[in-house]
């Protein structure tokens, strides 16, 4: 995994949450379960495992199905790569730190999101990486158990998706004000250190790609807690003619369309839509020679010498800005240096049979969110890291809401 660029320590917690007045819309007689990643500046590291990419079941799920097309079964060890972040570390609450909420894309583990979320908190951001479960190809729960996808397909579906993940995205944040709020034990427990005091719910933003990014648009159309918010790549239409609410509507907040090439207001009608009725500040880039996954954080995986497989070997040279009532178009020009970071790759096995990991030979090009903060104050020591409930990596400050 590549290392976060912020200057700060990051730590990170699990959460299980059940939204027991809410029946899951996709399986019967069942309450509604979410697992969501909190990923934040930590006051310190010392003596904290480092938190997994992936949980077992999860990495199981990925390797049997492909690799994301990037690798066959049994090349990579999907489970045994580990994160920067610090699982349990506390907290760093000396101030309170603004909330970004991330949904992923359609079918989509939140597990592709972690090194965009590992980089904004290291700049100062509490990040919280949400799955929605039997929509996620495999969501793991603490005691190891895992739920799979559950079939859907055609227009009402997907506007059940749509539907769930915002409810989805309100009872997170229903539940994050309790843990602000500290009402009773269970609101607290299992949680590292300062955690609940560094959580600054006046200030909450959203991104999310593809599905993910419609999910953030319409989220902040029905939610006022939502303050500004990114489209990566989504579409903001069920079909050719139907279009999301918020592309109808438009909001009156902060909000960032992002695109591959050739996706942008002008040539996208729900975009167009959306830019239209927004009456908020609003940005529209599109990223010349990318594509879609490049924006999300898909893994590169190398089984040999050379360049990465597909279509990520290369970085994209541009970026175009799109955007008031006459098209403005920012001379094309090279990325920053310090925006390329390099992507994780799994070299081939090593005598133990693992896959060892590797710097690759080629840079990827990486979203870079700057934080609100001023710099980095010194490190306080004596805090210790938060075991959790369980003890495994998957159930690490697990709590479930009643």
């Amino acid at each position: 995994m590549p290392e976060a660029t912020g200057g700060r320590p990051v730590g990170s917690a699990e959460l299980h949450l059940v939204d027991r007045e809410r029946q899951d819309p996709w399986v019967a007689d069942r309450a509604r379960e979410l697992m969501v990643s909190l990923w934040y500046p930590a006051r310190r590291t010392r003596g904290c495992p480092r938190q997994p990419y992936m949980p077992a079941g999860v990495a199981r799920s990925v390797d049997e199905s492909g690799s994301f097309g990037l690798a066959g079964p049994g090349k990579v060890d999907w489970a045994g790569i580990r994160t920067e972040a610090a699982r349990g570390a506390p907290a760093d609450d000396r101030r309170r730190r603004p909330v970004v909420l991330h949904s992923p894309g359609l079918e989509v583990s939140r597990t592709l999101g972690t090194s965009t979320a590992i980089e904004l908190a290291s700049r100062g951001y509490v990040v919280v990486t949400v799955d929605h479960t039997y929509e996620t190809p495999a969501v793991q729960f603490p005691g190891g158990r895992v739920e799979f996808q559950e079939p859907m397909s055609g227009t009402e579906d997907l506007k059940k998706v749509v539907e769930t993940r915002v409810r989805d995205i309100r009872f997170v944040l229903d539940q994050l004000a309790l843990v602000r709020r500290g009402p009773g034990p269970d609101a607290r427990r299992g949680l590292p250190k300062g955690l609940d005091k560094a959580l600054d719910l006046e200030r909450v933003g959203m991104y999310g790609h593809s599905g993910g990014g419609a999910t953030a648009a319409e989220a902040m159309r029905v939610d006022r807690r939502i303050d500004a918010g990114v489209n990566m790549d989504g579409t903001l239409q069920y079909d050719d003619s139907d279009f999301l609410p918020v592309a109808r509507e438009g909001l009156d907040r902060p909000f960032m369309l992002m695109g591959k090439a050739g996706q942008t207001h002008l040539d996208k009608a729900s975009w167009r839509s959306f830019w239209d009725h927004s009456t908020g500040w609003k940005r529209d880039l599109s990223l010349v020679g990318g594509q879609s996954l490049q924006l999300h954080g898909r893994p590169v995986v190398r089984t040999g010498p050379g360049r990465a497989p597909g279509p990520t070997r290369r970085a994209p040279r541009a970026v175009r800005r799109h955007g008031g009532p006459r098209t403005q178009h920012r001379r094309p020009t090279r990325l920053p240096r310090r925006l390329l970071r390099p992507a994780p790759a799994i070299a081939p096995p090593g005598p133990a049979g693992r896959p060892l990991v590797r710097p690759p030979g080629r840079a990827v090009r990486r979203l870079i969110t700057h934080g609100t903060e001023g710099p980095r104050t010194r490190e306080a020591s004596g805090a210790r890291c938060s075991p959790g409930k369980g003890g495994s990596p998957t159930a690490a400050a697990a709590i479930a809401f009643r």
